[in-house]
């Protein structure tokens, strides 16, 4: 079960995005999501994305919340999908989805991709915890219910 800073987190994204569907439903109106709705979304999606990129360039943002709003913004798109939408403008969100996920900067080994960073708040206590292990043969631990694998980085 995720701690309770991953649930206050996960809570805060689904806030945002319910809120951010909203803001996109009053764009494209109520019912189902049509091409041209899609397409609509598709380019506040890409403004918003310039926006998070430019603001990470110049460090206004950490990779953490720019790939954090670039979540909320697949989950924005998703409440379209599940909701009901055409045949082409839901494949439209879901490439969209796909690259969002996809496109985000690694975090924060380059050699793996993780929606959000876990571990890093958390290492320093665990090395503290640890310490009276290093060194010592033949020492094993098993990680349960890890989310995304990245303390085993």
């Amino acid at each position: 079960m995720p701690s309770h800073d991953k649930r206050e987190d996960l809570s805060r994204l689904t806030r945002q995005a319910r809120l951010l569907h909203e803001e996109w439903v009053a764009a494209v109106g109520e019912g189902r999501l049509s091409e041209d709705g899609a397409k609509e979304i598709l380019r506040r999606t890409a403004a918003r994305s310039g926006d998070l990129a430019a603001d990470l360039a110049r460090q206004a943002i950490s990779v953490q919340e720019h790939n954090d709003q670039r979540f909320v913004m697949v989950m924005a798109m998703r409440r379209f999908i599940d909701g009901g939408c055409d045949g082409r403008a839901g494949r439209l969100l879901a490439r969209e989805m796909h690259d969002l996920f996809e496109d985000s900067p690694p975090l924060p080994h380059p050699k793996y991709r993780f929606t959000f960073d876990w571990v890093s708040p958390h290492s320093a206590a665990w090395e503290q915890d640890l310490e009276h292990l290093r060194g010592k043969p033949a020492v094993r631990g098993l990680e349960i219910g890890c989310f995304e694998g990245q303390s085993a980085c």
